[in-house]
């Protein structure tokens, strides 16, 4: 999930905003995404460049666990690449886990 927080002058500094951004914050760090909080309305025209370039450049992986079991609970994933020598860093953003839920398969 992209997420952009549009925060009216006054609201930024103030609690309600600082918890609104640590909501954001949250969900799309979880969803494997990012959150955006543009200063002014100029670095939107960069932040919808940004988010535009990542979802061209983007994969989607799956994977099956050896040892699955549906109990309900959280469960911790990690992605990391190697690149190939010789090639730029490669940046990885993916959920941090899943919840297995009862009954699935």
């Amino acid at each position: 999930m992209y997420g952009i927080g549009i925060l009216g002058g006054g609201d930024a500094g103030s609690s309600l905003g600082m918890e609104g951004q640590g909501i954001l914050d949250e969900l799309a760090s979880v969803s494997g995404g990012k959150a955006f909080f543009p200063r002014s309305s100029e670095e939107m025209d960069d932040i919808f460049e940004q988010i535009a370039l990542e979802l061209r450049h983007q994969y989607s992986i799956g994977y099956k666990p050896t040892n699955f079991s549906n109990n309900g609970r959280w469960h911790k994933i990690k992605v990391k690449v190697n690149p190939p020598r010789g090639l730029p860093r490669l940046f990885v953003r993916a959920k941090e886990g899943y919840y297995a839920i009862p009954g699935s398969r």
